[in-house]
């Protein structure tokens, strides 16, 4: 039996730019927007 193979994880973040249109009503520019304001950095 061979022995387990080591895998490491990384989280990767990535933002779309902000005119692409996450829901019908809904940009990542403004999605960007309501969270910076909902954790206070806006």
């Amino acid at each position: 039996m061979q022995a387990p193979i080591k895998r490491y994880s990384m989280p990767i973040f990535l933002h779309p730019k902000a005119d692409v249109m996450l829901d019908k009503d809904l940009s990542a520019g403004d999605f960007l927007q309501q969270r910076l304001k909902e954790i206070g950095l806006k």
